[in-house]
């Protein structure tokens, strides 16, 4: 077997095994050859859609990695509205990065199968969503006292519950 370089509209192939003694590229090979555009194509809107999952998960690990600083600040200035805010905002931020690389992945079914349940998949995003708002609030919270803005945060362990009771009670009302 001899090794015969491939070039196709600009783009060269590794060399293809051929049996020894022809210059010709299998058929299997051209039809590969063929279907190169087609890939080259779809290759540009995976990159692009590679690239901003990349930059939203980056984003959501830089918010993680700074969380140990508000955390700091929060332990320190426990009473302090400004440790608080800049808790609570590294907070929603991470959250709202989170949920948007849920909604990415799953948008146009990017990283998901095709049989996902569109209906949970919505549900997942407003409990998401609640996390978010709850420290949001809790901002706004600490304005007047930013002790009561910390027990705020509580609400997050009754968000989910209670947003898949409103989602149930929306839907059956609709129906």
């Amino acid at each position: 077997m001899q090794k015969v370089p491939l070039t196709y509209e600009g783009l060269d192939l590794p060399g293809l095994d051929t049996p020894r003694g022809t210059n010709q590229v299998s058929s299997v090979s051209r039809r590969s050859a063929e279907a190169l555009p087609t890939i080259a194509s779809s290759r540009s809107t995976e990159t692009t859609n590679r690239r901003a999952l990349t930059w939203m998960t980056f984003l959501f690990l830089m918010a993680i990695a700074f969380l140990p600083f508000p955390t700091l600040l929060l332990g320190e200035y426990r009473d302090q509205q400004i440790s608080v805010i800049f808790y609570a905002a590294d907070a929603a931020v991470a959250s709202l990065l989170l949920v948007g690389i849920s909604w990415y992945a799953r948008s146009g079914h990017r990283l998901v199968p095709e049989d996902i349940d569109e209906e949970q998949a919505r549900l997942r995003t407003a409990q998401g969503l609640a996390v978010p708002v709850v420290f949001l609030v809790s901002i706004i919270i600490s304005i007047w006292s930013p002790e009561i803005a910390l027990y705020s945060w509580l609400l997050l362990v009754v968000s989910d519950p209670l947003v898949g009771w409103a989602w149930r009670r929306a839907r059956r009302s609709s129906s």
